[in-house]
């Protein structure tokens, strides 16, 4: 069986948010799964070697945008914090956007899988549903306890 998982923060990420994926992708490959991971360089230093490996594990890392540009800034704290804003007032439905776009077409040219897991951080990988690209075999996780009222 094949999985694919996307997923913005992956270890070894420092990010809170990369924990729940390398589990899950762990207990898939110890089950015999074939998995391909789509995920960010977010909170990965250069040098740092992948913390998972396996056989039958693939991982493709794409740059995010807003975080060189915020690094490229980061000598000068008052012009990141006014990019920080106008990215975020001029980007939707959230500044990940160019990463999620560019994660999406990789989804599209990656072929068949048997499923599809995309943790809704951020929450513009849920503009898959434009790109038609949802399938009933797609699962979203939310990595966060949400309230509906």
């Amino acid at each position: 069986m094949r999985l694919l998982v996307l997923t913005h923060a992956f270890p070894p990420s420092t990010h809170a948010n990369a924990k729940r994926p390398h589990y899950l992708v762990r207990g898939f490959l110890d089950e015999g799964w074939e998995v391909d991971v789509i995920t960010s360089t977010l909170g990965v230093h250069r040098g740092d070697a992948e913390t998972l490996s396996h056989p039958r594990l693939r991982i493709t890392r794409f740059d995010e945008p807003a975080d060189a540009l915020r690094r490229k800034l980061s000598s000068w704290p008052r012009l990141m914090r006014w990019t920080g804003l106008a990215m975020a007032g001029l980007l939707w439905p959230d500044e990940r956007v160019l990463w999620s776009r560019r994660a999406l077409s990789a989804v599209q040219s990656a072929g068949n899988y048997d499923r599809t897991l995309v943790f809704v951080r951020p929450a513009s990988l849920l503009l898959a549903a434009r790109r038609g690209l949802i399938q009933p075999t797609w699962a979203f996780d939310f990595q966060e306890p949400i309230l509906l009222t």
